[in-house]
């Protein structure tokens, strides 16, 4: 059975300028040569970037989702204008 803890806050995408020089660099994993917008997200002190994610199945309440291991990741759902998300942990 997984357990979920979430807040149900919505939490801003930012794009890679606006947090450029803050945490992001080229030597950072989240940007490649080709990366003009990098979607990333704030959650527990860490930046995650949404193309880390993989989309949920249609029937799905979230709509993508990331492994840390087999028991353990983050659920992200999109607000309707895919501005701002909400992250979920899941555990089992």
């Amino acid at each position: 059975m997984l357990n979920y803890v979430t807040n149900n806050h919505f939490r801003e995408i930012e794009s890679l300028p606006e947090i450029d020089g803050e945490i992001l660099d080229f030597d950072n994993p989240l940007v490649t040569d080709d990366t003009e917008f990098a979607p990333c997200f704030k959650y527990k002190g860490e930046y995650y970037s949404l193309n880390e994610f993989m989309r949920c199945d249609e029937d799905s309440p979230f709509d993508g989702f990331m492994g840390f291991s087999y028991f353990s990741g983050l659920y992200i759902k999109l607000n309707e204008s895919c501005d701002s998300l909400i992250v979920t942990y899941f555990y089992q």
